[in-house]
């Protein structure tokens, strides 16, 4: 191309046009480790940076935007990467989304290499320098800590979306914001090769590690999306990754197949640190009361909260009997507590009760005065149509008299036991209707029930005055492990 026709067209237009080019990172499925991420336009952006000069400049700008390697195909996709950063380093500094795997490529990849340029690179923290250096040395740590090397040259990164094998603790030391932070070191500290490695250092490098780091690492981190490595089975223990929560600026933390139970909680260091999120998803994930308490105490920020507990297979083998236990009633009573500035809450039991059962009920939520969205099975808030009263139950529980009059969206889970049979609908349909007609929720606009593949909405039998009611069909809980199915969702609809 000429340079005439570079510059027929001002420089603001080409960004403009090879940004429609840019891979996105979905805002949903990001439980499928990254199955879900159409990488289609990334051979075209390849093929702009070979036409010239000034277009290798515009297209690798919007190319290392948004750097999705956890969903492109071959380990030599990773080693180019890693090349190509440590050979030009200011192009992770426009890095703002990045979606990656831990793992070091198994072949190929000659790590001592790479980690050798980092002593070069001016904008690495010299403190993190050298603990990248033990992944170069040490013989234990064979896999683990790419993610923390390609972080290394993205300062500016805003979102962080990574797919974890092992309990390194540098990953969280490195995403909490502060390299003055106590690294949670792994048995390899005294790993003799790295420590061999380390006499042969330059003393200057050695000393200035020691030097106080006082600025935000990672200042404009604001959200962070980890899996547990394995799909199906076993969790990652929140005490290994809690000093992501120390991050000031982080805002939104997703997890799938995470321990959060009382147990985890002992082991945390700093658990009179408060916690900044905002907005926290636990997906396949396992959680108790303790676990409850010590997110609704900790994180006082918290917005949205979002549990969706997992199955026997995340729950472990080699967990002992009955050492999960989920008690509805303390729930309810830790979110009357403590959760009164939940703007969104969403619970779901279904897969943990296949193989467990829940005690009591949430009971009566009217007191999280600002909640405005909620998500929950019917049988979790109001127990058991057939569940007799008692000193802790002492009424059944209406939907109008268990829910917040701030509520402006219901979204009611399938329940296996619930709606069972013609009786327990026709009762569920009448409390629905005068639920959206009593006229005690004035901003309520939306109510979805969520049923086997049938149509509920002429099993409803009436109109509402002002209200569109219909049935829709969703695909659901599709995860790497399960193709999920179809569900009838009935909706209730606000007009105007």
């Amino acid at each position: 191309m000429q340079p005439s026709a570079m510059q027929s067209f001002p420089e603001e237009i080409w960004t403009r046009i090879f940004a429609h080019l840019e891979c996105k990172l979905p805002t949903d499925h990001w439980w499928l480790y990254g199955s879900e991420v159409d990488c289609s336009t990334l051979k075209t952006l390849i093929s702009l940076c070979l036409v010239c000069r000034d277009f290798r400049r515009i297209a690798q700008s919007v190319l290392y935007r948004t750097v999705l390697l956890n969903s492109l195909e071959g380990q030599e996709t990773k080693y180019h990467f890693a090349r190509t950063l440590t050979e030009a380093p200011l192009l992770g500094h426009v890095t703002r989304v990045v979606s990656l795997d831990d793992t070091f490529p198994d072949h190929g990849f000659d790590k001592k290499e790479i980690l050798n340029t980092v002593k070069k690179c001016p904008s690495i923290p010299t403190k993190l320098g050298m603990h990248l250096q033990r992944f170069g040395f040490s013989s234990r740590r064979t896999q683990e800590g790419f993610a923390v090397l390609m972080l290394a040259f993205m300062p500016q990164v805003q979102f962080v979306d990574c797919t974890i094998h092992c309990d390194s603790g540098l990953l969280p030391w490195v995403l909490s914001g502060n390299l003055e932070n106590e690294y949670a070191a792994d048995e390899d500290e005294d790993d003799p090769e790295y420590l061999d490695a380390l006499e042969g250092q330059d003393p200057e490098w050695k000393n200035l590690a020691t030097a106080p780091f006082e600025q935000t690492w990672l200042p404009c981190l604001k959200h962070v999306r980890l899996r547990t490595g394995d799909a199906t089975e076993g969790t990652t223990g929140m005490s290994r990754i809690e000093a992501i929560l120390l991050h000031p600026h982080l805002e939104t933390l997703r997890l799938l197949g995470f321990d959060w139970t009382g147990h985890e909680a002992l082991q945390m260091k700093w658990n009179d640190r408060m916690c900044n999120l905002e907005s926290l998803q636990l997906k396949e994930s396992i959680v108790d009361e303790r676990g409850l308490q010590q997110i609704l105490t900790r994180c006082r920020k918290l917005v949205r909260l979002s549990i969706e507990l997992g199955d026997s297979r995340r729950e472990g083998w080699d967990r002992p009997e009955d050492s999960w236990e989920v008690d509805l009633y303390r729930f309810g009573q830790l979110l009357r507590e403590h959760g009164r500035n939940l703007i969104e809450l969403e619970l779901h039991t279904e897969e943990y009760q296949a193989a467990n059962s829940t005690d009591g009920r949430l009971g009566s939520l009217r007191e999280l005065s600002s909640l405005k969205h909620l998500r929950v099975t019917k049988v979790d808030l109001l127990g058991s149509a057939y569940e007799r009263t008692s000193e802790a139950y002492p009424e059944k529980l209406s939907l109008e008299d268990a829910l917040p009059r701030s509520l402006e969206r219901l979204y009611l889970h399938f329940e296996d036991n619930y709606y069972t049979g013609k009786r327990v609908d026709e009762h569920g349909h009448q409390e629905l209707y005068e639920l959206i007609t009593g006229g005690q929720f004035p901003d309520l606009h939306e109510v979805k029930v969520e049923y086997y593949l049938t149509d509920p909405s002429s099993q409803f039998g009436r109109g509402i005055v002002g209200w569109e009611v219909h049935t829709t069909q969703e695909h659901l809980w599709e995860r790497a492990a399960s193709s999920g199915c179809l569900r009838s969702i009935l909706v209730f609809s606000k007009m105007g």
